[in-house]
């Protein structure tokens, strides 16, 4: 819960298609109570490269004075094209958090070790605690020149307790 009668969402999808890209893909994430009564609806578009692992994240879906108890990501539709993987040379040197700072934030240092500069790139942090996520966050980086490097400081508006570890996913952005 983001503030009160609010929350956040995040799901990790996983293109399991080494040759198979996703231009578009059009999703539904929908929220259930502990009875399994519909509490909100959110649609949603992306799309996904070969293999490619990303993050969908919607902020402040209404939830009023309800406590979601499920969360369910279908999708819906996608326009997939035989494609061969081109995956990101851009390295994630550090991720550190500091969890217990006012805000709560981690600090993430990347570099583009490609031959090429990177336009529109999305960084994503996902908190862990084992398997489950606590907290999601995303910022999107403008530019990457050839072997520049990138200091980041995501943050998160509350104290996230019992974090065991951070997943930071970079990919390219549409």
């Amino acid at each position: 819960v983001t503030r009160p009668g609010f929350v956040d969402i995040g799901a990790l999808i996983e293109n399991g298609e080494q040759f198979l890209a996703a231009r578009h893909m059009a999703y539904s994430i929908k929220l259930f109570d502990k009875n399994n009564t519909l509490i909100a609806t959110k649609e949603g578009t992306g799309s996904l490269e070969p293999s490619e692992r990303m993050l969908i994240f919607e902020a402040n879906i209404p939830i009023e004075k309800r406590t979601p108890g499920l969360v369910v990501v279908e999708p819906l539709a996608g326009d997939w094209t035989k494609k061969d993987p081109n995956p990101l040379s851009i390295k994630v040197l550090r991720a550190e958090p500091f969890l217990e700072a006012d805000p709560p934030h981690i600090e993430v240092d990347l570099k583009n070790e490609a031959s090429v500069a990177y336009q529109n790139i999305e960084a994503s942090v996902i908190l862990l605690s084992g398997d489950e996520a606590l907290g999601v966050t995303r910022t999107v980086i403008d530019r990457m020149a050839i072997g520049e490097s990138k200091s980041l400081n995501l943050t998160w508006p509350q104290p996230i307790p019992h974090v065991t570890g951070a997943q930071v996913l970079i990919r390219q952005g549409r």
